[in-house]
Parts: C-alpha cells; sequence; structure tokens
C-alpha cells in the first residue's frame, strides 16, 4: 500500500485545487503538486501488447476498421454488379397490344395471355391514364380479354394471325385522331 506524499505548508499556487485522493488510487501519487508548481509527467498509458496503438487510435484497433471499409466497398461493389446485370438482361419486346377502353369500362381488367408470354398480363383502366394501356409482349398470338369489378368477360379478342416484331395491334380498334389534324375551334360568339 502507498502512502500519500507529505502536503506542504504553504498555501497552493493560485488555479490549483486541492482534490482528496484515496491512497490505492492509480492517480494518487500526483493529488498535489510539488513545491515548484509544475506537474510531474505522467507515463502514457499502454494498451495490453504495449505497442500503443489504443491510445493513438482511441481503443479500435485500425486493421478492424480497414477491414471494416473493405467489406463495406465488396457489398457496394456486388449489389451494383447484381442490379447492373439485371437491367442489363431486361428483354425490350417491339411487339405492343394498346387496349383503349370504352368510357363504360373505367375500373375494368385487362388482361393479356398468350404463347410468348410465361404468364398472364393484367391491368385496370383508369380515367387519368386516358383509358389506354399498352402491353410489350414477345411476337406470338394473343388472347385480349376485358374484365367488370365482378369477373364477368365485357370484351375479348383473339389476334387471329401471329403478331410479329415491331407491329402495334389495337384488339378494339377504337384508333385514335391522328395528330395531324387540329381540333375542331369553336365559332366565334357575337356579342
Amino acid at each position: 500500500m502507498t502512502t500519500s506524499p507529505d502536503q506542504p505548508d504553504a498555501p497552493p499556487p493560485a488555479g490549483v485545487f486541492d482534490v482528496p485522493v484515496s491512497p490505492d488510487s492509480p492517480t494518487s501519487s500526483f493529488s498535489s503538486l510539488p513545491a515548484g508548481g509544475a506537474a510531474p509527467m505522467s507515463p502514457m498509458p499502454a494498451d495490453d501488447d504495449g505497442d500503443g496503438d489504443r491510445a493513438r487510435t482511441g481503443g479500435a484497433r485500425p486493421w478492424i476498421v480497414g477491414l471494416g471499409i473493405v467489406g463495406a466497398i465488396v457489398v457496394s461493389s456486388a449489389a451494383i454488379a447484381l442490379l447492373y446485370y439485371k437491367w442489363y438482361k431486361t428483354d425490350e419486346y417491339q411487339t405492343t397490344i394498346v387496349v383503349w377502353g370504352q368510357p363504360e369500362w373505367e375500373g375494368d381488367t385487362v388482361t393479356v395471355r398468350g404463347s410468348g408470354l410465361p404468364t398472364q398480363l393484367s391491368k385496370d383502366l383508369a380515367p387519368n391514364e386516358g383509358m389506354v394501356i399498352r402491353f410489350h409482349v414477345p411476337p406470338g398470338t394473343y388472347l385480349v380479354r376485358v374484365t367488370d369489378k365482378e369477373g364477368r368477360k365485357v370484351a375479348e379478342q383473339f389476334s387471329d394471325n401471329a403478331l410479329s416484331d415491331r407491329m402495334i395491334w389495337w384488339p378494339f380498334r377504337r384508333l385514335p385522331p391522328p395528330a395531324t389534324h387540329p381540333a375542331p375551334v369553336a365559332a366565334p360568339t357575337a356579342k
């Protein structure tokens, strides 16, 4: 057990506090200043293996931090590569089926089944989309069906011939007005 050093009889210099410390405290030897007023130098605390890494890095080993950074880069790169591969392998079909629904078909479901599709495609007709739905499909034969909210068939059309590449098929033949024709202008009113 260590004994505390003798306290000087003179009052401590200005700005120095006398803090009582238990004799078995690791800092008990530094509890008071020597008569000259200069504080003694304390040794730098070393880590377990004595190389001083813990004092420089705040407790973390540099190789752990480096390993974490490398791991984050590897995971990010793998995710980017996977997303790019999925995007690159997406097939863009040039054949289009365009369904322009009647106003009374609002909210009805359009279903497309065909030889080139692994599963059927379906979408609801909505007025905010102009009651138009476009399906991009591979070449082949297709059945287009419109069903109401209760599941009853409203309209159905089958492509008699196989659709070829870069072909547009309007199964319900309501073609839009040509874009080159101007809209009708209202006659001026007399005042």
